[in-house]
C-alpha cells in the first residue's frame, strides 16, 4: 500500500544546509520511517544520524520491535557498515582535535523508527525525538512527555561498541497503537517536539501541520526562533497521513 510521506527540516539559524545534523529517511511503499538527531559534540554526529536513519528502511530491521537484544543486534551491523569518511557524507568541517575526539568517542544520535503497516503503527524510541499519533479525538505523544522533559542529555545510539550498549538496553521505548483512515503520523526532533508538546491540545497547529509544505515549514521555524518559542537547533518534521 502506498501511504502519504514527506519530510521537512531546517538547519539551525546562522549555519548552511549541509550542517543539519539530523537525518530522516522513508518509504511510503514499505510503510517504514526513520528520524533521528545526531548529537553535536561529535564531528561525525550528522554522518551517523543519516546513516541510522537511512539503514531503518533499507534494511527493515523487523527485530528491532520484538526485544531488545533484536535492537543492540541491528545497531552493531549498522556500525559494522559505518565510514565516516565516506564519499557520500560532506567533509567534516570541525577543527582537528574534535575530529580526533570524535574518533574516540564515537559519534551519537536519538533514534526513532517506525513502521506503518495494516492498520497498525509501530515505533521504537532511543531518545527525545517523539512521535505523534493525531487522531479524531486525541494527540498521543510517544515516548510520553512533558515539555519540562527535554533536557540536554537525551539516550544516545552510538556509532562504537562501548559501554552504552547496556544503556541502550535501558533506554529503549516501543509504542504500538492502530491506526483508522483520517490519521497522521507525526514524527519532530527534539527543539520541535517540545514545542508541539506544549501545543499539544491546539487543534489549529494539527491542522497546520496536515497540510504545510517545504516553504511553510521553513517559515514556522524561522518564527519559533523569532519568537522565542524554541531553542536554536536543526528541525525536522515527519508526516505520513493514513
Amino acid at each position: 500500500m502506498t501511504r502519504n510521506m514527506v519530510a521537512y527540516w531546517t538547519a539551525k539559524e546562522g549555519t548552511v544546509r549541509s550542517d543539519w545534523e539530523d537525518g530522516a529517511a522513508y518509504s511510503p511503499g514499505s510503510g517504514w520511517f526513520a528520524v533521528t538527531d545526531g548529537a553535536s559534540t561529535g564531528s561525525d554526529s550528522r554522518s551517523w544520524a543519516y546513516a541510522l536513519a537511512r539503514a531503518v528502511v533499507t534494511d527493515r530491521p523487523v527485530g528491532i520491535y520484538d526485544d531488545d537484544a533484536g535492537l543492540v543486534d541491528w545497531v552493531r551491523h549498522v556500525r559494522a557498515g559505518f565510514d565516516p569518511a565516506a564519499p557520500e557524507f560532506p567533509p567534516s568541517r570541525a577543527p582537528g582535535w574534535v575530529r580526533a575526539a570524535s574518533a574516540v568517542r564515537g559519534a551519537h544520535a536519538t533514534l526513532l523508527a517506525g513502521r506503518l503497516a495494516g492498520e497498525t503503527v509501530d515505533a521504537v524510541v532511543v531518545g527525545d525525538t517523539c512521535l505523534f499519533h493525531c487522531c479524531a479525538d486525541r494527540v498521543e505523544v510517544f515516548p510520553a512527555m512533558a515539555a519540562g522533559d527535554f533536557g540536554t542529555a537525551p539516550a544516545l545510539v552510538a556509532s562504537q561498541v562501548r559501554a552504552e550498549d547496556r544503556g541502550l538496553r535501558q533506554s529503549v521505548r516501543r509504542f504500538r497503537a492502530r491506526v483508522t483512515p483520517g490519521d497522521a503520523i507525526f514524527v519532530a526532533t527534539d527543539a520541535l517536539a517540545e514545542w508541539l508538546v506544549r501545543n499539544r491540545t491546539d487543534d489549529g497547529v494539527w491542522r497546520l501541520l496536515r497540510r504545510i509544505g517545504h516553504t511553510g515549514f521553513e517559515a514556522l521555524c524561522a518564527d519559533l526562533r523569532a519568537q522565542g518559542q524554541v531553542k536554536n537547533d536543526d528541525m525536522t518534521l515527519f508526516r505520513a497521513l493514513v
